[in-house]
């Protein structure tokens, strides 16, 4: 898995977007408790919830309020979700992709 892109919310969550046509919700609150996973090092890191809603590279992820966030990809959707499932597609019809500019 390459992550893409990376965001932070004000809730302690990191999304990751990915090559893989995912997105990953990281919760870091949950930092090396029991419901972490020991990784090499014997670090502890939560585990992601994942979304597979994408049929091509993620490639731009925009957390918002209250567990809400928003993806776009190579697909050219445009995904809502409500922090448990995919709420809301729309899909663009510009001859390009969507990438998020820093």
């Amino acid at each position: 898995m390459r992550e893409k892109y990376l965001a932070f919310d004000t809730e302690g969550n990191l999304y990751s977007a990915s090559f893989d046509k995912s997105v990953k919700v990281w919760d870091l609150k949950s930092l090396g408790t029991d419901t972490s996973v020991s990784v090499k090092g014997g670090t502890k890191v939560p585990l992601p919830k994942t979304f597979s809603e994408h049929s091509n590279a993620v490639t731009a992820i925009k957390p918002l309020e209250s567990g809400r966030f928003v993806s776009a990809g190579e697909d050219k959707q445009i995904i809502l979700y409500d922090g448990e499932k995919a709420i809301k597609h729309y899909t663009h019809t510009q001859n390009a992709s969507i990438y998020r500019r820093e």
